[in-house]
């Protein structure tokens, strides 16, 4: 469901439930909330959230080239952890971290 397309008296009712618990809890406070909600759901249902991924399936996942994620690691603003010379591997959380870091 859209967030804009949730019906204003079940925003009220949610509202009115958690206000006792939330103080300062307003109709617009939930929306950005559950913007924010949203918009990080999206990007770490994108992917595995554990374990390593490899070059290329980070590549994949992000739908760039390899040399693309290769770029990213050696300018440093994408973090590996290597196991030999040839044997790297991105944290499937580094690969989310890395994507909310551009601008919404």
């Amino acid at each position: 469901m859209n967030i804009g397309e949730i019906p204003t008296n079940t925003l009220t009712a949610v509202v009115t439930l958690l206000g006792g618990h939330v103080p300062g809890l307003t109709q617009d406070i939930l929306i950005d909330a559950l913007k924010q909600y949203e918009a990080n759901a999206a990007a770490v249902g994108v992917f595995n959230s554990d374990g390593l991924l490899t070059i290329e399936e980070a590549a994949k996942r992000l739908k760039v080239s390899r040399r693309t994620i290769f770029s990213w690691i050696e300018s440093g603003k994408l973090k590996t952890i290597h196991f030999s010379k040839r044997s790297v591997r991105i944290p499937s959380s580094e690969l989310v971290r890395f994507v909310r870091s551009f601008p919404q």
